[in-house]
């Protein structure tokens, strides 16, 4: 059965200077599954199903670049289960293995891994967010005013039947 896709369209908040936001969000397929430690946490569509990877517009014009300074990932879904999701950034679109499959992504194109650990409980959802003081620079290619990312799961988890995660980049672009 085919599963919603990421929403594959990211979405800027306008502003001229400071932080602004690039996020894209993804919808777990229709399974209580575990994960293991090291597995990929993406959306499936098409016809055959293939995984989607994140998509952030993080620049103002092809080739921009920035900073990362906090990186946020909401769910609906009360979920104390997962510990630490670990976001993988690529210049580059990805080729990836299938949801619930162990991450094995070429690193060609990838900036590097933001860590993302789970915030103290709240009843209307859960957040993980990245540490306090992230400064994580980025260059997106020559072509392209895009970042793609990969979630993985940090630890073993069971999630809810298509979960919803939110990824929210704060930037502060040059």
């Amino acid at each position: 059965m085919q599963q919603p896709a990421s929403s594959s369209t990211s979405v800027v908040m306008a502003a001229d200077s400071g932080p602004n936001i690039a996020l894209d969000s993804l919808t777990r397929q229709n399974n209580t599954t575990p994960y293991i430690a090291g597995d990929i946490v993406c959306a499936m569509a098409g016809d055959p199903l293939a995984p989607v990877p994140l998509v952030f517009t993080a620049a103002r014009a092809n080739g921009g670049s920035g900073l990362i300074v906090r990186a946020v990932c909401m769910s609906p879904t009360v979920d104390a289960g997962l510990d630490t999701i670990l976001l993988y950034l690529f210049t580059a679109a990805p080729t990836m293995a299938d949801d619930n499959a162990a991450f094995a992504t070429a690193l060609t194109n990838c900036i590097g891994v933001i860590p993302l650990t789970l915030q103290p409980a709240i009843a209307s959802g859960t957040i993980w967010q990245s540490a306090a003081g992230v400064q994580f620079a980025y260059a997106c290619g020559a072509t392209v005013t895009t970042l793609w990312g990969i979630a993985v799961a940090g630890d073993g988890w069971t999630p809810t039947a298509q979960q919803v995660l939110a990824f929210r980049l704060h930037l502060d672009r040059n």
